[in-house]
């Protein structure tokens, strides 16, 4: 089985990710594998070919010190443009997606459960390869709170990262959690959520 939790930048799709897992493994003896899209990308970012792309679309100041991409230089540069922003995901995803089949095809038979937690599922072309996705919704001003307070983003970057995301199309969901931050309202909809897995199985 796999479940793809997708949602907005700050929306909590991690803290979902994570308590599914918990409980899962808990309460339903599963064995479960989170894969981390965000991670995956971290690695992606780090591959020759892919420092070369972007380097040539905007300058060697995305890179820090010791010649690596600097996450946050990199950031600077393209949540200010749309143009930029897509440029960069078209670079990264296709191989982001790549990255993850691979784990699927690795990981699939040792686990009875992988959750792909990502927050471009549909973009990235990973929501085609989960049997149920689920949507982890907040308001907008606690999603910016949380980029603030969690990820130590500045205040101009988060609403820049926020507003990026306005038009955003999450694609198809078939059950949503909302996270505002009541951990055991969140919990609950996590165990309805496996209470309704296991019916379906």
């Amino acid at each position: 089985m796999i479940i793809g939790i997708t949602g907005l930048a700050g929306s909590g799709k991690s803290y979902v990710s994570k308590i599914m897992k918990e409980k899962a493994e808990s309460a339903l003896m599963k064995k479960v594998l989170v894969i981390d899209a965000d991670r995956v990308g971290h690695d992606v970012l780090s591959l020759f070919f892919i420092r070369q792309e972007l380097v040539k679309a905007f300058g060697n100041d995305i890179l820090n010190e010791n010649g690596e991409i600097d996450r946050k230089a990199l950031g600077r540069k393209v949540f200010s443009s749309r143009a930029k922003l897509s440029f960069l995901n078209a670079t990264v995803h296709p191989v982001i997606r790549h990255e993850v089949e691979k784990m699927l095809k690795e990981k699939e038979k040792s686990y009875d459960i992988i959750i792909i937690d990502a927050a471009l599922l549909d973009q990235i072309k990973l929501a085609e390869m989960c049997n149920i996705i689920v949507l982890v919704e907040c308001s907008e001003d606690k999603r910016v709170d949380r980029l603030i307070l969690n990820r130590s983003i500045p205040i101009e970057k988060a609403h820049a990262i926020v507003q990026s995301q306005k038009e955003l199309n999450l694609g198809r969901s078939d059950f949503k959690i909302i996270n505002e931050g009541n951990f055991e309202s969140t919990c609950r909809q996590v165990e309805e959520f496996l209470s309704q897995l296991t019916s379906v199985e």
